[in-house]
């Protein structure tokens, strides 16, 4: 399989990760990237989002108030949609508004950087073509999400190594929704990783709670009683080639970002279907 690498440096040579315990303080940090194994091709993006197109019609039937894991996955999902297609495409980012999503959504990081427009470009450059081949200017929602998975990949790493006991620096900003929701998915795969072993992965049934306490809208309506298991199947050893029955924090994003993927395509049909109800 095929895969993507960040471009991660710290500008500041003193950094240390161990200094932050948010993902708004980390990206306040200044950091321009950390070199990271990044996610899926699109057909490996397929076969996870196959999993999910069958599940909506059936969980629209049985409306339930979102967990908090679903409300971050809506947020980021949400603040793309915000940014693309101001200026042509609706499906995807240009530069300028990546650089207006990065500006207002992740200012903690872009002013922190000598050059921000020359590091905005590198960024968009290094996942640009990383899902569809096609070094096209524009980012479509998984290249989005390889590059916002990267951050939290990252994020994740400087958290683990963060004392328990550390409270956060006082800042003088508040966090975006978009760190807020970043933050929220990196904690909760924190929460229920590592009960029964290694700390910063998942086994099978501590992804089963999480999938049965967080994504329950999705496991109540399946009727294969083995999805949960085969969902764990379909990612384990995506990045680190190791099919171990374990999944580590990248390989969870594979995940949430396969049904993220999902839910964009979701939603844009509804929107189109909506619009096309309007003129009639």
């Amino acid at each position: 399989m095929r895969k993507m690498y960040l471009l991660i440096n710290y500008c500041h040579p003193s950094f240390n990760p161990i200094q932050f315990n948010s993902i708004h303080h980390f990206m306040g940090a200044g950091i321009v990237y950390v070199h990271v194994p990044m996610f899926m091709s699109i057909a490996d993006f397929a076969y996870i989002i196959s999993f999910f197109f069958f599940f909506f019609p059936q969980a629209q039937k049985k409306p339930s108030n979102p967990t908090e894991m679903e409300r971050s996955m809506e947020k980021i999902i949400t603040v793309f949609q915000r940014y693309a297609g101001k200026e042509g495409n609706t499906t995807s980012m240009n530069f300028k508004e990546f650089e207006q999503f990065m500006n207002a959504e992740l200012g903690s990081f872009t002013k922190n950087q000598k050059d921000p427009q020359a590091i905005l470009r590198k960024i968009m450059k290094s996942v640009d073509g990383g899902v569809d081949g096609k070094q096209d200017g524009e980012l479509d929602f998984q290249e989005f999400l390889n590059l916002i998975g990267g951050m939290m990949v990252a994020c994740h790493e400087a958290l683990m190594k963060c004392p328990p006991t550390q409270k956060n620096p006082v800042s003088a900003t508040k966090p975006t929704d978009m760190e807020t929701a970043m933050e929220s998915i990196v904690r909760i795969y924190q929460h229920y990783a590592g009960k029964k072993g290694a700390k910063d992965q998942m086994d099978y049934t501590e992804f089963e709670a999480f999938m049965k306490t967080e994504l329950n809208s999705f496991t109540a309506n399946q009727k294969d009683p083995n999805i949960v298991r085969r969902l764990m199947e379909s990612v384990d050893g995506s990045t680190d080639g190791k099919q171990d029955k374990m999944m580590n924090f990248q390989e969870f994003m594979n995940l949430i970002g396969g049904i993220m993927v999902a839910c964009h395509a979701a939603f844009k049909d509804e929107r189109i279907a909506q619009k096309s109800a309007a003129r009639v």
